[in-house]
């Protein structure tokens, strides 16, 4: 039988264990797991960098793959800044020494040999006589030697100042008044009559109707016409004024002689007046007094012509 050790009553009991010891340890653990697992990823990275810089100079298609392994961008190669040129050294110039004059045996030139004889005497040239100047007359402004003579002239006139503008402004001119406009032309009625009526009204060789007939006209001289048939037309000159108002015009009728025309034998013929025909024979006509030309035509003989005068007391003409 093991022995009993019974506790010594004055022996004090043990020091509790610290507080949260399982805590902490847990703690450290973690702590170190996550430190190596960064580590390991440091490594990773690393050694992709350095295969990716070993195949940049290769293509695409030549890049290995690595699988299970994280895609890292490529950075781009740092660039070397270019070396500062050296300063150049500054080069003290260095003294040249001036050559010292050497003693050199100039030779004198002597006298040039022409082929003269110097005991013969050098003829003296003549002296050329100077052309005389004949003084020309000098052309109006200008003097006997040529130069321009300036006459005085006399001082400009200075503009007088007036008074009231002294600094000279020209004040602006008024437009000129727009012309007034034409009057408007007064139109006058002029009442045209004939007698006897119905005859035709020409104004300025213009037709305007029959009389009796009322026209507007304006002031000024016109030239009227009124014809009528069987009547003598009257063409007369009017003045349109004021106190014009009427024009009547009387037609004197045209005097005809009514003769009767009649060929013996030749009764059915027809007869022309004048070249004009107008009817068979026997046949009562009107034509004015004076010379005209009778013509038959038929089968009751051959053509006649006959030429007469005609007067007012004729009232039978007999063509033979």
């Amino acid at each position: 039988a093991e022995p009993r050790v019974e506790p010594l009553a004055d022996q004090a009991p043990p020091p509790p264990p610290p507080p949260h010891t399982e805590n902490n340890d847990a703690r450290n653990s973690a702590l170190l797991l996550v430190i190596a697992g960064v580590a390991a990823l440091c490594l990773i990275a690393f050694f992709a960098l350095l295969i990716l810089v070993g195949t940049s100079g290769q293509g695409d298609s030549e890049q290995p793959e690595l699988a299970g392994t994280l895609e890292v961008e490529p950075q781009p190669e740092p660039v070397a800044a270019a070396p500062k040129p050296a300063p150049e050294p500054e080069v003290a110039p260095v003294p040249v020494p001036e050559p010292e004059p050497e003693d050199m045996d100039i030779p004198t030139p002597g006298p040039l040999d022409l082929g003269l004889d110097p005991e013969q005497p050098v003829p003296t040239p003549k002296p050329v006589p100077e052309p005389e100047v004949v003084p020309q007359p000098s052309p109006e402004g200008q003097g006997t030697d040529g130069v321009a003579v300036v006459e005085p002239q006399p001082p400009a006139p200075q503009p007088e100042v007036d008074p009231d503008n002294p600094w000279g402004t020209t004040a602006p001119s008024p437009e000129p008044p727009a012309p007034a406009p034409a009057p408007e032309p007064v139109l006058r009625r002029i009442a045209f009559s004939s007698s006897p009526s119905g005859a035709e009204l020409l104004v300025n060789g213009e037709y305007r109707g029959s009389t009796p007939i009322t026209q507007a006209l304006a002031d000024g001289d016109y030239e009227i016409t009124v014809r009528l048939a069987g009547h003598v037309s009257q063409r007369q000159s009017l003045t349109v004024k004021d106190g014009v108002s009427a024009l009547s015009v009387s037609l004197p009728k045209i005097e005809v002689a009514k003769p009767t025309v009649e060929a013996p034998g030749r009764d059915g013929d027809t007869l022309f007046v004048d070249g004009r025909p107008i009817g068979t024979l026997p046949r009562a006509i009107e034509v004015k007094p004076g010379s005209h030309t009778f013509t038959v035509e038929g089968p009751g003989g051959p053509r006649l012509t006959v030429t007469r005068d005609v007067t007012m007391a004729d009232t039978k003409i007999t063509l033979q």
